[in-house]
C-alpha cells in the first residue's frame, strides 16, 4: 500500500464515528482501535512519513484528536463518506475488508453492539456497495 496519510486520517474519522455513535467513547474502544492499528494496519503498510512515523498510525492520531474535540459521530462519518466518494479507487476489496474487520472489533469491544453503532455500520456497508 502506498503512502496513505490522508486515507488513514479519514479512517480515524470513520472509526471515531463508530466509537462515538452512542455519544460515549469508552477505554475498551480506544484500546481496541490502538490494538487493531498495531496488529492489522501496520502489517499491511510499511510506509513512513517524513518524520519516520508509520503512516498507519495516522488512524490513531486522528482518532485521538477527535476524542479531544468531540465532533458529533454523524459529522465524523460524513467526513469519511465524502473522502470515500471522492477516492473510491483507493478502496480495494482487501482494504474494505480490513476496514470492516476493524469496525466490528470496535463495536464488539465494549459489552455488546448498540443500535447507534449498528446504524453507522449499516451505512458503511451500503456505502461500500455503491
Amino acid at each position: 500500500m502506498k503512502n496513505n496519510e490522508t486515507l488513514y486520517r479519514h479512517l480515524g474519522y470513520l472509526f471515531y464515528s463508530i466509537a462515538a455513535a452512542d455519544k460515549h467513547i469508552n477505554a475498551a474502544e480506544i484500546e481496541t482501535l490502538k490494538h487493531a492499528v498495531t496488529e492489522k494496519w501496520l502489517a499491511i503498510d510499511e510506509n513512513t512519513d517524513e518524520f519516520g512515523t508509520d503512516t498507519a498510525h495516522y488512524i490513531s492520531i486522528a482518532f485521538d484528536y477527535l476524542t479531544e474535540v468531540l465532533p458529533a459521530a454523524d459529522n465524523a462519518y460524513k467526513h469519511f463518506e465524502t473522502y470515500y466518494n471522492n477516492h473510491k479507487e483507493v478502496f480495494t476489496p482487501a482494504l474494505k475488508s480490513t476496514i470492516m474487520e476493524t469496525a466490528l472489533l470496535i463495536i464488539h469491544s465494549f459489552a455488546s453492539s448498540n443500535k447507534a453503532e449498528l446504524n453507522i455500520l449499516g451505512r458503511l456497508v451500503l456505502l461500500f456497495q455503491k
